[in-house]
């Protein structure tokens, strides 16, 4: 019963297997700027439901995966109906087959859902699709009814709902201060939700030149695991199974749209591998599994770059650093490739070319994220923290800034003794993982540093006594 119930909640927020009833005249499910829930408390509540999902699944840390998501997110954000809206883009480690949406536009995917898509235009629609949730005020619409919960207390409860997945026991247990008519009230709506967020997912996805029979093709495949694997189905699966009568009419609704003939990008493969490459420790396994499939298909780039991945992962460096001279003769001005090369190269301990290729790939892309992050570290570790910590503050955005940059940016003014501005970025990391008393104590520790600057100091305390007040208020720790 507890499943059922996770399953239900979810449907109205999660790109998973829920039934659509595709119509041709959809409901008028009112206009999505006309939400209960104000920008101001939406944003709040963004954060709510990050801090716990930040405490209960473990997210992803690649910056080139992080990034190569936030990219293919914003490409359809462009076509969609608030193309300047910020959104956050995070990627879930977890094999199961899922992505969710939360308040103020962050949409969180699974790598086992990354993997699964048989082409870049099957994960463009996912996501295409949960921006559309976001636009069309779904989740601020329906969660602005849950009045008889405070904003915390409401972001732990959707960040639950998001999690039941990886353990519905653990998420039911998050829920169970929430009242029952929760339960029927998702139930009553969710089919209106998600059959507009088909019909709008659908529109973005042709507008961004992606291919629309892919939302269908997702379907079918997701239809054709669910009966490969009949002894062991995935949950949702099994309390949603997908219909006919929803593949027929994704069907019919996808021929509508010019049809596009999509290859997938070289970076979509490459970090298809990069996940694969992470699923196991077991490197003599993967060294194994992917040369022999690399053997068979010799031209394919995913499966050649996850090969010396695993290389890497088993300390093989001479022998990664040979196959990826080889690859980049194919590719010879591949970003992911060149940054893998210069890793391996550090690791080859070959740091003069290391650092070469290094400053030439961010003085020719000074703000593409994952060169930032990795010369940032090559020059922390190669004793040029401020060097580092220039670079690293040019693009510095509290709204934006992942959680791998704010580590890397705090280890980068530590190492280089700005120790007031280093425990005020660390105090943002303990924030964000709601641990109230900790981000007190690294403001403490920056008021120490401040000396006899009088208006740093206001500031610093100011904020120690929001969150002073926060912690009292909601019981935080």
């Amino acid at each position: 019963m507890k499943r059922f119930l996770t399953s239900i909640l979810l449907s109205a927020l999660c790109f998973i297997y829920s039934p659509v009833y595709f119509a041709n005249n959809l409901p008028n499910l009112g206009d999505p700027s006309e939400s209960a829930l104000s920008p101001q408390k939406e944003k709040q509540l963004g954060k709510y439901f990050m801090r716990s999902i930040r405490s209960q699944v473990p997210l992803v840390y690649d910056p080139i995966i992080n990034d190569y998501i936030q990219q293919l997110g914003y490409r359809l954000v462009t076509y969609s109906a608030e193309p300047s809206r910020l959104f956050h883009f995070f990627v879930i480690k977890d094999a199961g087959i899922n992505a969710t949406t939360g308040p103020d536009a962050y949409i969180g995917v699974n790598t086992g859902l990354i993997l699964t898509t048989q082409s870049e235009s099957e994960l463009a629609s996912v996501l295409a699709h949960e921006i559309a949730h976001v636009t069309q005020g779904h989740v601020s619409r329906f969660y602005a009814e849950q009045k008889q919960l405070q904003l915390p207390a409401l972001g732990a409860m959707i960040a639950a709902i998001a999690i039941g997945t990886r353990n519905p026991e653990a998420g039911m247990g998050a829920m169970s201060a929430t009242t029952a008519g929760l339960y029927q009230h998702t139930l009553n709506f969710s089919r209106s939700f998600e059959q507009e967020a088909d019909r709008v997912g659908m529109q973005i996805l042709a507008r961004a030149k992606f291919d629309p029979r892919s939302m269908p093709l997702f379907f079918e495949h997701l239809e054709q695991i669910g009966r490969l694997n009949s002894y062991n189905i995935p949950e949702f699966l099994q309390t949603h199974p997908l219909n006919e009568s929803r593949l027929a009419d994704a069907y019919n609704r996808s021929e509508r749209y010019p049809h596009y003939k999509i290859k997938n990008s070289d970076d979509f493969q490459l970090i298809q591998a990069k996940i694969m490459a992470s699923t196991t420790d077991n490197a003599p396994q993967l060294i194994e599994q992917f040369h022999a499939q690399m053997s068979k298909n010799p031209r394919d780039l995913k499966f050649h770059y996850a090969y010396i991945l695993a290389l890497l992962k088993a300390n093989k460096n001479n022998q990664a650093k040979q196959q990826m001279r080889n690859l980049l003769k194919r590719d010879p001005n591949n970003l992911i490739l060149n940054l893998t090369y210069a890793k391996i190269l550090q690791t080859t301990r070959d740091t003069s070319e290391a650092e070469k290729i290094l400053a030439y790939l961010y003085q020719n892309n000074p703000d593409y994220y994952p060169v930032i992050s990795q010369y940032a570290d090559f020059l922390i570790s190669h004793h040029d923290a401020e060097k580092a910590s220039i670079i690293l503050k040019k693009c510095y955005d509290s709204e934006k800034s992942n959680d791998d940059y704010l580590l890397l940016y705090s280890k980068a003014l530590g190492e280089s003794k700005q120790l007031t501005k280093a425990y005020q970025i660390r105090a943002e990391i303990y924030e964000r993982y709601d641990n109230i008393s900790g981000a007190i104590a690294q403001l403490k520790m920056a008021l120490r540093y401040t000396k006899n600057n009088a208006f740093e100091q206001q500031i610093i305390q100011g904020k120690i006594d929001q969150l002073e007040q926060q912690k009292k208020k909601h019981g935080s720790p």
